[in-house]
């Protein structure tokens, strides 16, 4: 009765969607051509456009060539399915350039543009860990970063999984080897999770899952030398975890952003400013005991954040649009 069953069942797939073969099955004696356009590099200092994908593959694309369009600029504001691997982190650059990578090893690599492999803009990339050392295979990327993109700092700032901040100059990064540089020491279980690059008088922002945000001057925490773990700035509730580390000077508005899929734009300057080891103030109610904080980013101007759920379904808002709240409610 199965097997019955199953002839039926296929018999109805084959009316409906058979048809007739489109490729064309070629013998020995036929030869397979393909013609094959080769990359050629771009010449001295010609800019190339850089870019990273949410799946961790990197790529360079000639400006000579369009590149392809903005995946981004076709999303709504709604969650809709998607199964590209979107570009997160693009920059103009040349191929004399390094890219400074951080893994959650908590060391700093760098990469030099040119032993990317170019793209014509129809492939992905290759896999940006690969084109790190052999020993750090089994870490993940954190972030990474152009030398344009932290140009008017001095430092960058670390903070692990368990609430350890750290910061080392910016200059300590300048020379790296394939062998890469350690950040700081981690405890077994413990691991890298954010880098922001920052200044001397720069304020620091932490978030945890519950809601909380710690706010605090960078100055207070001090100069350490890279074999040490690190300050315990903030320590973690039960089941609670990090979800965010923002570096800023001068007033900012941030954005809370929940599992259940609230959003609440808030200013910096709501929070109360307090210092290293501190617990720090709500700065997000839940509208149900189930939800938690997962992000919180500084609204920038004329910035676009992505936003993808568990089940690959991705909405592309616009942080400006979100209205302005207090510390108390839990967004929109």
């Amino acid at each position: 009765e199965l097997l019955k069953a199953l002839k039926q069942d296929l018999r109805a797939l084959k009316r409906k969607y058979g048809d007739d073969r489109r490729t064309r099955i070629q013998t020995d004696v036929e030869a397979a051509t393909e013609k094959v356009i080769p990359l050629s590099p771009p010449a001295e200092n010609e800019p190339v456009q850089l870019e990273l994908s949410q799946k961790g593959y990197v790529r360079w694309i000639p400006s000579r060539r369009r590149a392809r369009q903005q995946e981004v600029n076709q999303l709504s504001e709604k969650l809709e399915e998607s199964s590209q691997d979107l570009p997160i982190y693009t920059r103009s650059a040349v191929l004399s350039e390094r890219l400074l990578v951080f893994t959650s090893g908590a060391k700093g690599y760098g990469v030099n543009l040119e032993d990317i492999p170019g793209s014509t803009g129809r492939d992905r990339g290759t896999p940006l860990i690969t084109l790190l050392s052999d020993s750090v295979q089994s870490d993940t990327v954190v972030t990474q970063y152009m030398a344009s993109d932290y140009a008017t700092a001095d430092r960058f700032v670390f903070l692990t999984q368990q609430g350890r901040l750290k910061w080392l100059p910016v200059s300590d990064f300048d020379d790296l080897t394939g062998r890469g540089l350690g950040a700081l020491k981690l405890k077994d279980d413990d691991q890298l999770q954010f880098v922001v690059p920052a200044t001397a008088d720069s304020e620091i922002a932490i978030a945890t899952s519950s809601g909380r945000l710690l706010r605090f001057p960078l100055n207070e925490v001090p100069e350490m030398g890279r074999p040490a773990l690190g300050n315990q700035v903030l320590r973690l509730l039960k089941q609670e975890t990090l979800v965010g580390l923002a570096a800023f000077t001068g007033e900012m508005d941030v954005l809370l952003v929940s599992q259940s899929g609230y959003a609440k734009r808030l200013p910096i300057g709501l929070i109360r400013l307090g210092h290293p080891g501190g617990l720090g103030s709500p700065a997000m109610q839940f509208a149900t005991k189930s939800d938690r904080l997962i992000g919180v980013v500084p609204v920038m101007e004329n910035a676009e954040l992505l936003i993808r759920s568990d089940q690959n379904r991705i909405a592309c808002l616009n942080p400006q649009n979100i209205q302005v709240s207090a510390k108390e409610g839990a967004g929109v």
